[in-house]
């Protein structure tokens, strides 16, 4: 049993007790709501590719992810007091009792693409998306004032962070839709930050897997070429920093992030790894550090292809710049796309080589933040940051 299926305790009756889900206010990037199980824990929809990527990823591989705690499945309920909350219960001893991509009660009539998405109605109509989604799709960069700050941080950036709340609301749309979903449990890696600073970049030059619908496989070629994902293999996709100078916390979204060139690119980097008052060099130290153990590790990794995979930068931005270390980390997540020697057979593609996309989004990242610590040294008018929109 993982570790944070242990909150699941036995008792009697027929069902064992559910734990309440909570949104996860640091989410910045994704289209899948990110949900708090426990204060180490949280959960995201199931898909099995990514579930099945858990289990295999090579052991040199690991330290750079999240690590998986099980699966659990989520459901909507009405408490006593007539709150709607989403539950967790178990889903078997950490087994997945669904195979494929799990969604255990579809509604009649509804026809589901390979990578888990409805596609089409009884009538045949295109898809709809639901307004509560299309309200995300603005770009925006927000300075919101911490001032005032209740005992716990989780409660204001709950308030705060638009990107998580209405992902929230969403999902718990969805959930009252399809009845209930497995949901995979990962390490929370904001775990332990007092005001953790969160960038997503995703990484790699193409982003559909290889189930992909050829809708999909344009809709995702252009969000590439018409942002630095073709030039670069990267792109911003969210962000939140904390401005320690005027105690604010900085949020960015990911269709802002696709509007930037490299140029701008690099100055929301900027931006992330400074306080306010002065760039957080150290951290930009260690985190090179790391993108090179990174970069070894993914050359070595023959046949894989990270399709659609973020790489997640933290670091504490309640510590001033003056404290020698400043804790920070660098981890790759989501995996719903992956393409490895494990899913050869399914996906008729054998891949050669290592992943040449997320190996140039690595090296752009590297280039980039050395000459922001370049610019830096020199005291050269590098790191503009823009203003909010």
């Amino acid at each position: 049993m993982g570790p944070a299926l242990q909150y699941f305790m036995p008792r009697p009756g027929p069902d064992p007790r559910g734990v309440a889900l909570e949104p996860f206010v640091h989410q910045v990037g994704g289209h899948s709501c990110i949900l708090r199980f426990d204060s180490g824990t949280v959960c995201k929809v199931l898909i099995r590719r990514e579930h099945d990527v858990y289990h295999s990823l090579p052991a040199d591989l690991r330290p750079f992810t999240a690590q998986y705690r099980g699966v659990v499945l989520v459901r909507v309920e009405q408490s006593k007091t007539g709150s709607i909350l989403l539950i967790a219960h178990p889903a078997g001893m950490n087994h997945v009792s669904v195979a494929g991509v799990c969604c255990p009660k579809r509604n009649r009539g509804t026809s589901w693409g390979r990578e888990g998405e409805r596609v089409r109605d009884s009538a045949g109509s295109p898809k709809t998306r639901d307004e509560t989604l299309e309200a995300l799709k603005q770009p925006y960069m927000l300075r919101l004032p911490l001032s005032g700050c209740p005992p716990r941080t989780q409660d204001l950036l709950a308030q705060l962070n638009p990107w998580a709340r209405r992902l929230y609301q969403y999902r718990v749309e969805r959930l009252r839709e399809e009845g209930e979903r497995e949901f995979l449990l990962l390490e929370d890696l904001t775990q332990g930050f007092r005001l953790p600073c969160v960038l997503d970049v995703k990484l790699g030059c193409r982003q559909h897997g290889e189930g992909a619908s050829l809708e999909k496989q344009r809709s995702q070629s252009k969000k590439c070429e018409q942002s630095t994902s073709a030039e670069l293999g990267m792109r911003v996709c969210g962000m939140q920093v904390f401005q320690l100078d005027s105690d604010q916390m900085i949020f960015l979204n990911k269709y802002l992030g696709r509007s930037l060139s490299a140029e701008g690119c690099r100055g929301i980097l900027g931006q992330f790894f400074h306080s306010g008052a002065r760039l957080r060099r150290g951290v930009i130290a260690g985190v090179l550090t790391r993108l090179g153990e990174l970069r070894e590790i993914v050359e070595r990794q023959e046949g894989y292809r990270f399709y659609s995979s973020s790489l997640l930068i933290l670091y504490e931005g309640a510590e001033p710049c003056s404290v020698d270390s400043v804790r920070f980390d660098v981890r790759l997540i989501d995996f719903a796309h992956t393409s490895s020697p494990l899913f050869s057979s399914h996906d008729g593609v054998t891949h050669g080589g290592s992943d040449a996309g997320l190996l140039l989004g690595l090296r752009s990242l590297q280039g980039m933040l050395g000459e922001i610590l370049r610019q830096d040294r020199e005291g050269r008018e590098g790191l503009q940051r823009p203003t909010p929109l």
